[in-house]
């Protein structure tokens, strides 16, 4: 008997931990973070790479941080950049990287 009084007892504590659907709002500025990690290739290249960086690989990391205010309004962004490059022939590639939109192997319009 004292076991299936516990056991109601239990059950009536989970039931009671879980009655209510309404959200609450935040009291505060949230902030949340999207991470994109991204493959980087010279083979993916248009028009083709044919000299000797053609085997050029590398990674990206984008982080962005977006804090919105209790209202959910955007009050602040941040997105950071950390990029890995190697397999470039006499060392790391000196010049700066170009961002262009676009799809893989496909030229973006001029």
């Amino acid at each position: 008997m004292n076991k299936l009084a516990m056991l109601a007892f239990v059950a009536g504590l989970a039931t009671a931990g879980c009655g209510s659907d309404t959200p609450t709002a935040p009291t505060g500025p949230t902030t949340t973070s999207t991470v994109l990690n991204v493959a980087l290739s010279a083979a993916n290249e248009v028009p083709p790479i044919a000299n000797a960086e053609a085997g050029a690989t590398g990674t990206a990391t984008i982080t962005l941080r977006v804090t919105r205010d209790t209202a959910g309004v955007v009050t602040a962004s941040t997105m950071d950049f950390v990029v890995t490059l190697a397999d470039f022939p006499g060392g790391p590639p000196r010049a700066s990287p170009t961002f262009t939109p676009g799809q893989p192997a496909r030229a973006v319009p001029s």
